[in-house]
């Protein structure tokens, strides 16, 4: 349950932002950079623990 809640929802949340910029082309890439290092960050955070 751990990994799931520290590793796996922030990596499935890159996923999300990836698969909507791809679909829906309503981001910069900027935005999608940001929305990446911050989940990212998120995993390694939470996932160390």
């Amino acid at each position: 349950m751990a990994w799931v809640l520290g590793s796996c929802v922030p990596v499935v949340g890159i996923a999300l932002a990836a698969g909507f910029t791809l679909t829906l082309r309503n981001m910069t890439v900027t935005q999608l950079a940001v929305a990446v290092v911050l989940l990212a960050g998120a995993a390694v955070i939470f996932g160390s623990s």
